[in-house]
């Protein structure tokens, strides 16, 4: 993390107070907090815990790995996927949409979605810009449960960590079932 500009200000602090002097901030995959969220890689790039205007993250996920197990939407958030490298399947409702590398799917709160990596051989790498920031944190607490159990979690341990963090962070589940 490289901070420029505003002295001893906290790069990431984003609050926008009038008295406040801007700062730009400047990182590095390499630099970036690392999370393992089961058979996904997740680089937190730009975190805000304090309410920042947006996050972003960067998406490993491999080879037919299945995305989040339900249809979801968030309730506070508007989540961006850019895809990077390979494609994603995004079930948004009744329907599927391929997004490949170089495009963009924007969600606004309240729509049902779930993702996939659809290929059976190529993994896929995609930005996550969630507004406004604070989302991210749900993933570093899943990761930090996952580690708790000394291997990678199973079904059953899914279903008991994921939903308290899922109410938590403003995840509400489809009342009717996506495309898949």
């Amino acid at each position: 993390l490289i901070r420029a500009g505003g002295g001893a200000r906290d790069a990431l602090d984003m609050s926008h107070s009038s008295n406040a002097t801007p700062t730009a901030t400047f990182t590095s995959a390499t630099s970036a907090r690392a999370v393992t969220a089961g058979p996904t890689s997740i680089r937190l790039l730009l975190e805000a815990p304090h309410g920042g205007a947006y996050s972003v993250l960067e998406f490993r996920a491999a080879p037919g790995f299945a995305g989040p197990p339900m249809p979801h939407h968030h309730t506070r958030e508007e989540a961006s996927f850019i895809v990077l490298e390979g494609a994603l399947t995004l079930a948004v409702g009744s329907e599927e949409h391929h997004v490949a590398a170089a495009r963009l799917a924007h969600l606004p709160p309240g729509i049902d979605f779930t993702w996939r990596n659809a290929s059976s051989s190529e993994p896929a790498r995609f930005l996550c810009v969630y507004s406004p920031a604070g989302f991210e944190q749900m993933f570093a607490e899943a990761a930090q449960a996952f580690e708790a159990l000394g291997g990678p979690p199973t079904p059953a341990a899914m279903r008991e960590i994921m939903p308290p963090l899922w109410a938590k962070y403003g995840i509400g589940l489809a009342t009717h079932a996506a495309a898949r």
